[in-house]
């Protein structure tokens, strides 16, 4: 088969036709990125085109990462388990919206805690 590749207006490039078969029926027919079933997860697609969680170790600079990208000022410190809920922010890139969320650290997601058991939760179930 044939690797083609066309560029849209956008200036992205796309896959043709022609490709789509060699990799499958693609995301177009997948279930799980339809946004009903996304909601039941708890993830609220209707102003995003993704959603990205940070997630790691505690003290390991999500949060910071988190206010970089979103422009919004989540409370930062020098010791681990400052990120006790998760949080929630966005911004527009190359005309893709993104949903940002921040995620308490977590060494396991055998949670020990209720702040890991947060990040445990939405990396597992993509809910609170």
């Amino acid at each position: 088969m044939m690797k083609e590749q066309k560029e849209n207006t956008n200036g992205t490039i796309d896959l043709t036709d022609s490709l789509k078969p060699a990799f499958g029926p693609g995301c177009e027919t997948c279930p799980v990125h339809h946004a009903s079933n996304l909601r039941k997860l708890g993830v609220d697609m209707t102003d995003w085109d993704y959603v990205v969680a940070l997630a790691g170790n505690p003290n390991t600079g999500k949060s910071t990462v988190f206010n970089a990208l979103t422009g919004l000022r989540q409370h930062t410190g020098n010791w681990p388990g400052k990120t006790v809920t998760r949080a929630e922010g966005g911004f527009v890139y190359a005309d893709s919206r993104y949903k940002i969320v921040d995620l308490p650290g977590t060494y396991s997601l055998l949670s020990t805690s209720l702040d890991e058991e947060v990040a445990r939760d939405f990396i597992l179930f993509g809910q609170p």
